[in-house]
């Protein structure tokens, strides 16, 4: 996949990183802010998160509960229309 989006250096790597960590940071503070929000009670299929990175491509990640630690993880990242 990362190929198929020109990413091919390690800077391209740490920008994608970059841009993964806002989208995901900003979807708990946006809609965790309660105490009572459980940033781990997410949907067992997880939560598409829009990346905002200034496109307009419509991408998103997908922000999963780890199935063994108090954590979550970015399992896909992808385009709607491009990947299913």
């Amino acid at each position: 996949m990362a190929q198929r989006l020109g990413l091919r250096t390690s800077e391209h790597l740490l920008d994608a990183s970059r841009i993964i960590w806002n989208s995901s940071v900003g979807f708990l503070e946006e809609h965790m802010r309660e105490p009572e929000d459980r940033w781990l009670d997410l949907p067992p299929q997880g939560v598409r998160v829009p990346i905002k990175d200034g496109s307009k491509t419509g991408a998103v990640v997908i922000l999963k509960r780890h199935e063994k630690r108090q954590a979550l993880v970015a399992v896909s990242v992808f385009e709607p229309g491009v990947f299913p």
